[in-house]
């Protein structure tokens, strides 16, 4: 049985982390965008009751520890996530994510790119470009069959990013899409936590794409 987690100061809990434990921010996307500490996963804590269900995005046995603004959410989360006894947790934040103030480690702004911004990355996309930008559609199959992919990308559904990241060009630039933007940010984090360099749309998704930027499936 592994130990119960426990409350973590910064310090310690950025030591678990450069010894491989993942980080999981419950914060909402828009404030993982704002500021986050680099190479943490944001999985949003929108029903809290029902978020261990959402540890499948991760790999089974792969320790983490939590962090929140409310770090009273992030114990409750990690004491049930604990029972379900898929991935270690090693513990929580002990403080309200947005009092940091670590000597060395800032948080940091999340890459992100404007629905703009990201058209005008895909009409001037060209051929030789292929490897050195990739753009993932994290969305389910059924979700992409309603209103096509972006021209040139890959689908890959959040739930299995964890398993099929080595299908990713190691030295490209990622930039990750999905319905509205969120499960970017998502998948975006976990690429960047596995060292790949990569960005997210947010907010906006695929279908608010102009449609001869789109192809079925």
């Amino acid at each position: 049985m592994s130990e119960a987690p426990k409350a973590l100061n910064a310090e310690i809990l950025l030591n678990y982390q450069r010894q491989g434990t993942i980080l999981v921010d419950l914060r909402s996307s828009a404030e993982f965008v704002e500021a986050h500490i680099p190479g943490a996963i944001n999985i949003p804590a929108t029903d809290a009751s029902a978020f261990p269900m959402m540890m499948v995005l991760l790999h089974p046995h792969a320790p983490v520890a939590f962090v929140h603004d409310d770090a009273v959410e992030a114990e409750e989360i990690a004491q049930a996530v604990h029972k379900m006894r898929r991935n270690p947790v090693v513990g929580w934040l002990d403080t309200p994510l947005r009092r940091w103030n670590h000597p060395e480690i800032a948080l940091e702004p999340f890459p992100t790119l404007e629905l703009y911004e990201f058209i005008e990355v895909v009409r001037t996309q060209r051929e030789d470009e292929a490897d050195t930008i990739s753009i993932l559609d994290v969305r389910e199959e059924a979700e992409a069959r309603l209103s096509g992919i972006v021209l040139g990308s890959r689908l890959i559904p959040l739930r299995e990013l964890h398993q099929r990241i080595g299908e990713l060009p190691a030295h490209a630039h990622h930039i990750t899409v999905c319905m509205s933007g969120e499960r970017a940010v998502t998948g975006a984090s976990m690429l960047r936590a596995h060292n790949l360099d990569a960005a997210a749309l947010y907010p906006g998704g695929v279908p608010h794409l102009p449609f001869d930027l789109r192809e079925a499936i």
